[in-house]
Parts: structure tokens; sequence; C-alpha cells
């Protein structure tokens, strides 16, 4: 494949992928791969159709697609304001109730960093190394200094605080979003494992419970 056709060739994949799950035998032709004539797809899922979500960055381009086609959205984000990214989500619905669909009954997962300690301080200490280190890996950049240190607003994207503060920021990303489902990256730079189970027990002992009872308020 030529990398120039990126988009094109990611919407024609995704496109099949929707195919695939909704039909047990499929005519279908494309510009990237082979034909298919009345092909039958097995095995079948068992409950029907595979709940599938796409993928979207920050942008809004992907977030309009997966609106038009009705789909679940999971966003993901590295950094910056929060309000930086409602446009992104509010395109997706907007693109969807366009296309028929109830854009209400449709979920949207966000997805980020994630690192919690006793306080925010040390938070901010203990994780920037990792972070640092794993965009390198990633993009071979690393993650500037400043804009990490931002993380301390409760504004900030980025999920890495005390637990109280983690908390407000996730109840905050909530009302500004009205996502149904966060996903923390904890693993993330060589974070130790250790520290990844003690964060795992304070997501479970402090911070799930608080987010979960302040979320059901708000629906009742």
């Amino acid at each position: 494949y030529d990398l120039r056709d990126y988009e094109a060739l990611f919407e024609e994949k995704f496109d099949l992928l929707l195919q695939i799950n909704q039909n047990e035998h499929l005519t279908w032709q494309g510009e990237f791969r082979a034909p298919l004539n009345n092909a039958h797809i097995i095995p079948r899922p068992l409950k029907g159709q595979l709940p599938i979500w796409r993928a979207v960055g920050g942008g809004p381009g992907s977030a309009v697609m997966a609106g038009r086609a009705g789909v679940p959205m999971y966003m993901a984000h590295l950094g910056g304001p929060t309000g930086a990214f409602t446009g992104t989500i509010a395109a997706y619905r907007e693109a969807a109730r366009e296309s028929g669909y109830d854009a209400a009954a449709l979920p949207v997962t966000t997805a980020g960093f994630f690192y919690a300690a006793e306080d925010t301080l040390t938070a901010l200490r203990e994780y920037y190394p990792h972070i640092n280190e794993g965009m390198k890996f990633t993009n071979g950049q690393g993650f500037p200094k400043q804009a990490f240190a931002q993380a301390q607003d409760v504004r900030s994207i980025i999920n890495v605080g005390s637990p109280q503060q983690i908390i407000e920021k996730i109840l905050y990303q909530h009302e500004q979003f009205g996502m149904q489902r966060y996903v923390a990256q904890l693993d993330f730079g060589g974070v130790p494992f250790d520290k990844i189970r003690q964060n795992i027990e304070m997501i479970g002992t402090e911070i799930l419970p608080a987010v979960k009872k302040h979320t059901a308020k708000k629906e009742n």
C-alpha cells in the first residue's frame, strides 16, 4: 500500500468490517483489495453482531466519520486542556444526528495518560520520566515539561495527580464530554509494576467509587 492512500484505505477497510459484521453473505467491491462475490462470512458473532468502535485522535474529521457510520467513538488524547476536545465530541454527535442516528444512544469512551500518587506534586515528579521516555520511544520526541506541568490544573486532560484531584478531573471531563467510559493508560514508559499495582488499588478504593457515586446522582 502507498502511505498516501492511508485515509482512503482506512475508510474502505472500516466500511468492509461493518459490512462483514452485518451480513453473513456479502458481495462487495473496493479499491484496495479483491472484491467479494456472495462470500460466506464465518464464524459469526455469538450475539448477532460484534460491538465495533471507531478510534479517534484529537481532530474532528475521523469523529465525523464515526458519527455518520453510527458507531460508538473511542477518543484518545495525549494532553492539553479538556475544552480543546469538546468540539470533536460535538462534531461526532452532530454527524450522528444528521445521519439519522440517536446520538444520545451512541456511547463515547475517552482514554489517556493516568498516574496517581499520595499528592499531586509527587505524582508529577514520579510520572514525568515515564511519559517523557514513552513519547520518545513512540514518536521520537519527548513530552515537553512545560506542557506536562499543566497537569496540575483540574482542567487538564492529563489525569495525573492525587486521587482527589483525579476524581475532580474525571468529573470535570464528564461534565464537558458526557462520556460513558474512561480508559486509564497506566502502563506507559516503563512504570514499575509496584506503582501500577498501587494505582489500580487507588482506582478501586478511592477514585472509581467517588466517580460512580457522583455520576449516578447526576443520572438520577
